[in-house]
Protein backbone atom coordinates (compact mmCIF):
# COMPACT_ATOMS: atom_id res chain seq x y z
CA UNK A 1 0.00 0.00 0.00
CA UNK A 2 2.92 2.31 0.76
CA UNK A 3 4.16 1.96 -2.85
CA UNK A 4 0.73 2.87 -4.25
CA UNK A 5 0.54 5.98 -2.07
CA UNK A 6 4.08 7.00 -3.05
CA UNK A 7 3.43 6.54 -6.78
CA UNK A 8 0.12 8.40 -6.63
CA UNK A 9 1.61 11.24 -4.57
CA UNK A 10 4.59 11.58 -6.92
CA UNK A 11 2.30 11.79 -9.96
CA UNK A 12 -0.44 13.97 -8.42
CA UNK A 13 0.50 17.07 -10.47
CA UNK A 14 -0.04 15.15 -13.74
CA UNK A 15 -3.35 13.71 -12.51
CA UNK A 16 -4.53 17.22 -11.62
CA UNK A 17 -3.26 18.72 -14.90
CA UNK A 18 -5.12 16.08 -16.91
CA UNK A 19 -8.44 17.24 -15.43
CA UNK A 20 -7.84 20.98 -15.79
CA UNK A 21 -8.92 21.46 -19.44
CA UNK A 22 -12.42 20.29 -18.47
CA UNK A 23 -12.48 22.76 -15.60
CA UNK A 24 -11.45 25.56 -17.97
CA UNK A 25 -14.49 24.97 -20.16
CA UNK A 26 -16.71 24.64 -17.10
CA UNK A 27 -15.34 27.91 -15.68
CA UNK A 28 -16.10 29.71 -18.94
CA UNK A 29 -12.55 30.24 -20.21
CA UNK A 30 -13.01 30.71 -23.96
CA UNK A 31 -11.35 27.87 -25.88
CA UNK A 32 -8.86 28.53 -28.67
CA UNK A 33 -8.84 25.47 -30.94
CA UNK A 34 -5.42 24.30 -32.11
CA UNK A 35 -6.48 22.48 -35.29
CA UNK A 36 -9.92 21.06 -35.95
CA UNK A 37 -8.56 18.97 -38.82
CA UNK A 38 -5.57 17.48 -36.98
CA UNK A 39 -6.83 17.12 -33.41
CA UNK A 40 -10.55 17.82 -33.43
CA UNK A 41 -12.33 20.99 -32.39
CA UNK A 42 -12.10 20.31 -28.67
CA UNK A 43 -8.29 20.37 -28.31
CA UNK A 44 -7.26 23.87 -27.30
CA UNK A 45 -4.25 26.02 -26.57
CA UNK A 46 -5.71 27.06 -23.21
CA UNK A 47 -5.35 23.42 -22.07
CA UNK A 48 -1.62 24.06 -21.76
CA UNK A 49 -2.14 27.09 -19.53
CA UNK A 50 -4.71 25.48 -17.22
CA UNK A 51 -2.74 22.21 -17.16
CA UNK A 52 0.34 24.12 -16.02
CA UNK A 53 -1.64 26.09 -13.41
CA UNK A 54 -3.25 22.92 -12.04
CA UNK A 55 0.09 21.14 -11.87
CA UNK A 56 1.68 24.17 -10.18
CA UNK A 57 -1.02 24.21 -7.51
CA UNK A 58 -0.46 20.48 -6.92
CA UNK A 59 3.35 20.88 -6.75
CA UNK A 60 3.00 23.81 -4.36
CA UNK A 61 0.62 21.79 -2.18
CA UNK A 62 3.01 18.84 -2.16
CA UNK A 63 5.92 21.04 -1.15
CA UNK A 64 3.93 22.38 1.79
CA UNK A 65 3.84 18.85 3.24
CA UNK A 66 7.60 18.34 3.55
CA UNK A 67 7.48 15.51 6.14
CA UNK A 68 4.97 13.54 4.05
CA UNK A 69 7.14 14.03 0.96
CA UNK A 70 10.26 12.58 2.54
CA UNK A 71 8.41 9.27 2.99
CA UNK A 72 6.83 9.23 -0.48
CA UNK A 73 9.53 10.01 -3.04
CA UNK A 74 8.25 13.40 -4.18
CA UNK A 75 10.44 15.79 -6.14
CA UNK A 76 11.68 18.53 -3.88
CA UNK A 77 11.32 22.00 -5.29
CA UNK A 78 13.56 24.24 -3.21
CA UNK A 79 13.05 27.25 -5.45
CA UNK A 80 10.21 28.83 -7.36
CA UNK A 81 12.07 28.02 -10.57
CA UNK A 82 12.03 24.31 -9.68
CA UNK A 83 8.29 24.45 -8.92
CA UNK A 84 7.69 26.10 -12.28
CA UNK A 85 9.84 23.49 -14.05
CA UNK A 86 8.07 20.53 -12.40
CA UNK A 87 4.64 22.07 -13.05
CA UNK A 88 5.56 22.71 -16.68
CA UNK A 89 6.81 19.14 -17.18
CA UNK A 90 3.89 17.44 -15.44
CA UNK A 91 1.22 19.84 -16.75
CA UNK A 92 2.32 20.31 -20.33
CA UNK A 93 3.49 16.71 -20.56
CA UNK A 94 -0.01 15.51 -19.69
CA UNK A 95 -1.63 17.82 -22.25
CA UNK A 96 0.88 16.93 -24.98
CA UNK A 97 0.08 13.25 -24.42
CA UNK A 98 -3.64 13.93 -24.79
CA UNK A 99 -3.11 15.97 -27.94
CA UNK A 100 -0.78 13.40 -29.53
CA UNK A 101 -3.32 10.67 -28.85
CA UNK A 102 -6.03 12.81 -30.46
CA UNK A 103 -3.87 13.29 -33.54
CA UNK A 104 -3.50 9.53 -33.99
CA UNK A 105 -7.17 9.02 -33.19
CA UNK A 106 -8.14 11.37 -36.05
CA UNK A 107 -5.74 9.56 -38.41
CA UNK A 108 -7.53 6.29 -37.59
CA UNK A 109 -10.92 7.89 -38.27
CA UNK A 110 -12.10 7.70 -34.64
CA UNK A 111 -14.42 10.64 -33.90
CA UNK A 112 -13.76 13.03 -31.00
CA UNK A 113 -15.29 11.78 -27.76
CA UNK A 114 -15.33 8.16 -28.92
CA UNK A 115 -13.46 5.72 -26.71
CA UNK A 116 -10.08 4.35 -27.79
CA UNK A 117 -8.91 1.88 -25.18
CA UNK A 118 -6.27 1.87 -23.64
CA UNK A 119 -4.85 5.02 -25.24
CA UNK A 120 -7.49 7.31 -23.72
CA UNK A 121 -6.39 6.15 -20.28
CA UNK A 122 -2.62 6.17 -20.80
CA UNK A 123 -1.91 9.13 -23.10
CA UNK A 124 -1.35 11.79 -20.45
CA UNK A 125 0.47 9.44 -18.07
CA UNK A 126 3.02 8.17 -20.58
CA UNK A 127 3.82 11.65 -21.90
CA UNK A 128 4.08 13.20 -18.43
CA UNK A 129 6.36 10.36 -17.29
CA UNK A 130 8.59 10.86 -20.33
CA UNK A 131 8.75 14.59 -19.57
CA UNK A 132 9.50 14.33 -15.84
CA UNK A 133 11.77 11.28 -15.59
CA UNK A 134 14.96 13.01 -16.80
CA UNK A 135 14.52 15.54 -13.97
CA UNK A 136 13.23 13.25 -11.23
CA UNK A 137 15.85 10.56 -11.19
CA UNK A 138 14.77 6.97 -11.48
CA UNK A 139 11.55 6.37 -9.53
CA UNK A 140 11.53 2.64 -10.23
CA UNK A 141 9.65 0.33 -12.53
CA UNK A 142 7.22 -0.53 -9.74
CA UNK A 143 6.14 3.11 -9.41
CA UNK A 144 5.79 3.50 -13.17
CA UNK A 145 3.60 0.38 -13.37
CA UNK A 146 1.46 1.61 -10.46
CA UNK A 147 1.00 5.02 -12.13
CA UNK A 148 -0.08 3.38 -15.39
CA UNK A 149 -2.45 0.93 -13.65
CA UNK A 150 -3.98 3.70 -11.54
CA UNK A 151 -4.44 5.78 -14.71
CA UNK A 152 -6.33 2.97 -16.42
CA UNK A 153 -8.44 2.01 -13.40
CA UNK A 154 -9.46 5.50 -12.32
CA UNK A 155 -10.06 6.96 -15.79
CA UNK A 156 -13.70 5.83 -16.04
CA UNK A 157 -14.45 6.87 -12.46
CA UNK A 158 -12.95 10.35 -12.88
CA UNK A 159 -14.74 10.83 -16.21
CA UNK A 160 -18.07 9.73 -14.73
CA UNK A 161 -17.70 12.20 -11.85
CA UNK A 162 -16.78 14.96 -14.32
CA UNK A 163 -19.85 14.14 -16.40
CA UNK A 164 -22.12 14.11 -13.34
CA UNK A 165 -20.96 17.56 -12.19
CA UNK A 166 -21.14 18.98 -15.73
CA UNK A 167 -17.45 19.34 -16.50
CA UNK A 168 -17.46 16.67 -19.24
CA UNK A 169 -19.97 16.22 -22.05
CA UNK A 170 -19.72 12.41 -21.92
CA UNK A 171 -18.56 9.96 -19.27
CA UNK A 172 -16.64 7.75 -21.72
Amino acid sequence: MEEIISAFWFFLPAFVANQCPGFARWAGIPPVTISRRLLGGHKTIDAYLVGFVGAYIAVDFQQSLHSFNTRHNVLFADTTEQKVLYAFLFGCGAVVGDHLKSYFKRRRGIPPGSPWWPYDQLDFAVAALIAILPFSGWIGVNHIVIILVVSVLFHPVVNWVGWKVGIRKTWK
